[in-house]
């Protein structure tokens, strides 16, 4: 390109042929940004019809296809392609509001210190209806205006970002954490490129702004795991995840080493996550004797000065073990609204043993 463009907008692809056009439409639809808009779209091998889709959208997208290796691997690619100051992502099954690129520039334009920009997106199902709203600060409520989340980061509460759509980042900044590793994947076995994003920008980032105001939909579908924040992987899902997040320990720690910063904590949270997982897995694989097992060795950081929480934290681990999957996923939405869930999480803090 003769000049670069303010923005690029990095989409990936497997398989959503039906819904690509209305990505790449709200897209297209927004408001003029002031230096260009970038549009490239990786498409990881999908054997669907995506590619007729893309036609009539050749002379304003940067289309490049690759053999299915995950999202990681897309997004890897897509920035190599990537010129724009911002790098705004966007994922093949959700959409945009008109004026999101807009609103988003101008908070970069209003904060320079804003390496990162995010903002709410309203969570709709198979039939386009309104189920709710992502991210979920439901547990941490400071986090809502958090500028500097690395300071809570290091004392191991991991930054609370919204799904892909709704992040926007400098591209100095994403280049530092980037390549990132193939094995986050995505879909229905693996977490996703976004997940090991939001664990290292914090330690690159200057700030981080957020915007309240809902700017996209997200969309939820057979293949997405989460509704309303009611989790629903298979076993298998559980399994990698406990793998990635013992790997992201060596991840964060480089990255603590090579900003300066002491991460043992983060380390914590994260075995904790990974044992957790664990105890997911076994607990679908139908083996709960393992599982339950697994659930008396479980101590999360997060909560370890408070004996009354800890033991709390390991019996409702226990029931999600015990209970019917949809009967456990009531419960756990009856709590998230009760005075019981304040009680529990109130002054929650990282213990130093």
């Amino acid at each position: 390109m003769s000049e670069r463009p303010r923005v690029t907008v990095l989409i990936g692809t497997y398989n959503h042929s039906a819904f690509i056009g209305d990505a790449v439409e709200s897209v297209l639809n927004q408001a003029q940004v002031r230096g260009g808009v970038q549009i490239v779209l990786v498409d990881d091998g999908s054997t669907d019809d995506t590619r007729e889709r893309l036609r009539p959208y050749e002379s304003a997208i940067d289309y490049v296809y690759q053999p299915n290796t995950g999202q990681a691997s897309a997004w890897n690619l897509g920035l190599s392609r990537s010129h724009g100051e911002i790098i705004a992502l966007l994922d093949a099954d959700d959409v945009w509001h008109r004026h999101k690129l807009a609103r988003v520039l101008e908070e970069f334009d209003e904060a320079p210190e804003a390496d990162v920009v995010s903002h709410a997106m309203t969570v709709i199902n198979d039939r386009g209806m309104a189920v709710g709203q992502t991210p979920d600060f439901t547990l941490r409520p400071d986090a809502l205006e958090e500028r500097r989340p690395l300071g809570a980061y290091l004392q191991g509460h991991p930054p609370i970002l919204p799904p892909s759509s709704g992040i926007a980042i400098r591209s100095a900044v994403l280049a530092r954490v980037t390549p990132i590793p193939d094995r986050f994947r995505g879909g229905k076995l693996s977490p996703g490129a976004d997940l090991y994003v939001a664990y290292l920008l914090p330690f690159y980032a200057r700030e981080f702004a957020f915007i309240h105001e809902p700017l996209g939909l997200y969309r939820i579908h057979e293949p997405s795991l989460r509704e309303g924040g009611v989790e629903h992987p298979d076993a298998e899902y559980f399994a990698v995840q406990a793998r990635l997040y013992a790997q992201l320990c060596d991840d964060v720690e480089r990255a603590g080493a090579e900003t300066g910063y002491d991460c043992r904590a983060i380390r914590r949270k994260f075995e904790a996550i990974a044992l957790q997982s664990e105890v997911q897995f076994y607990a679908r694989s139908k083996r709960k004797v393992r599982a339950l097992g697994l659930v008396w060795d479980y101590d999360d950081p997060e909560f370890r000065q408070r004996r009354l929480t800890r033991a709390f934290r390991r019996a409702s681990l226990a029931l999600d073990v015990l209970m019917p999957s949809g009967l456990y996923s009531a419960l756990r939405s009856w709590y998230r609204t009760s005075r019981l869930f304040r009680l529990m999480h109130r002054g929650a803090v990282i213990s130093e043993d």
